[in-house]
């Protein structure tokens, strides 16, 4: 009966099969950490990406409420020179029905 070889260049199979072992567990180990590097990266992004979005949404709020101001100080001034334009119009016919001869009145 032919006995298996222990050893080959003096280093055991066992040893051998030790380091193979552990080198995939570290090879395993180093997938896991990159993945899980690009996960939080990947999450990150989209935070920033989150964030930017609100950012311009408050803009376009703030934008649209700016509008929306001056669009009304627009509307109350035009009032205001209707107002005053009434009152011009009917100080005109007052003061053309006090005078006499009616001058273009």
């Amino acid at each position: 009966m032919i006995k298996p070889k222990k050893c080959v260049n003096g280093v055991s199979f066992y040893t051998i099969k030790k380091k193979k072992k552990e080198e995939e567990e570290e090879e395993e180990k180093k997938k896991k950490k990159k993945k899980k590097k690009k996960k939080k990266k990947k999450k990150k992004k989209k935070k920033k990406k989150k964030k930017k979005k609100k950012k311009k949404k408050k803009k376009k709020k703030k934008k649209k409420k700016k509008k929306k101001k001056k669009k009304k100080k627009k509307k109350e001034k035009e009032k205001e020179k209707e107002k005053e334009k009434e009152k011009k119009k009917k100080e005109n016919n007052l003061s053309c029905s006090d005078s006499w001869p009616p001058a273009g009145c």
